[in-house]
């Protein structure tokens, strides 16, 4: 009986030594993929734009509008504001009548970014107030909801 115990006490030892290297195997794999996938959860994913994308919410249709350039106040003086604007439509019905009255829809882009000060474009809260109000002046000017968002594709002041 004693030589039966030593023998067993070595294939024990081996067994727990397997599943111990097991064990750290799967937790190992597990950890990897979690951070492979960025820890991200159901809700994160939900989150992230390419995932909206392909539930259907991708954005409308873009329209760029060539770029502005202004003089603005500065208290140096005058200044001067480029902006890129690009409006994103409703659908593609909307884009067929919006060409028709783009150039109202510039003017009024024109118009208020001709009426900034360099104060104005400062912060990011500025830009988007202009965005907000840039998109209520040209939908107030066409009559109708054309534009869901203002869009800066390139914003300089000099």
């Amino acid at each position: 009986m004693n030589e039966e115990a030593k023998s067993q006490a070595p294939k024990s030892k081996t067994k727990l030594i397997v599943i111990i290297v097991v064990v750290l195997n799967v937790v190992g794999i597990a950890g990897a993929a979690f951070f492979l996938m960025g820890g991200k959860s159901e809700k994160g994913a939900e989150e992230d734009p390419a995932a909206a994308f392909q539930k259907g919410n991708e954005p409308g249709p873009l329209i760029d509008l060539q770029p502005f350039v202004v003089n603005i106040d500065s208290p140096a003086g005058t200044g001067y504001l480029k902006v890129g604007v690009t409006l994103e439509l409703p659908n593609q019905q909307t884009v067929e009548h919006f060409e028709k009255v783009r150039m109202l829809a510039r003017n009024e882009v024109l118009m208020h970014l001709s009426s900034l000060a360099t104060e104005d474009t400062k912060t990011k809260e500025n830009k988007v107030e202009l965005q907000n109000k840039l998109r209520d002046a040209i939908n107030k000017r066409l009559g109708r909801e054309f534009v869901i968002t203002v869009l800066f594709t390139e914003f300089v002041t000099q």
